[in-house]
């Protein structure tokens, strides 16, 4: 997403087009053999997770982060996630696009 910054407070602007047309994103959760965990979903659901979250944490603290107003890190939690838990149809469906 594009963010700028007013002062210290932080203005989310539009989403940012992708890479790569088409792109999936598999973020992976690692735990003990056998426990991963997998989230599937397309550039454009993990900007709306991420802005979602950035959004709600701006709104939280009048728009500027608390501890480092000029930082534009964000986390994304495996909670914010869990609709996108093992969701392999979203790539499977991408490849038979393909051809």
């Amino acid at each position: 997403m594009d963010v700028q910054l007013e002062g210290q407070r932080q203005i989310i602007g539009r989403p940012v087009l992708p890479p790569y047309p088409d792109l999936i994103c598999v973020l992976v959760r690692l735990g003990k053999y056998g426990s991963d965990e997998f989230y599937v979903l397309t550039w454009e659901d993990l900007q709306k997770v991420a802005i979602a979250h950035h959004r709600d944490f701006l709104a939280q603290h009048g728009g500027i982060r608390p501890k480092m107003p000029d930082s534009f890190h964000i986390a994304i939690r495996p909670d914010m996630l869990t609709h996108h838990r093992d969701q392999w149809n979203i790539l499977e469906a991408r490849l038979q696009d393909d051809v």
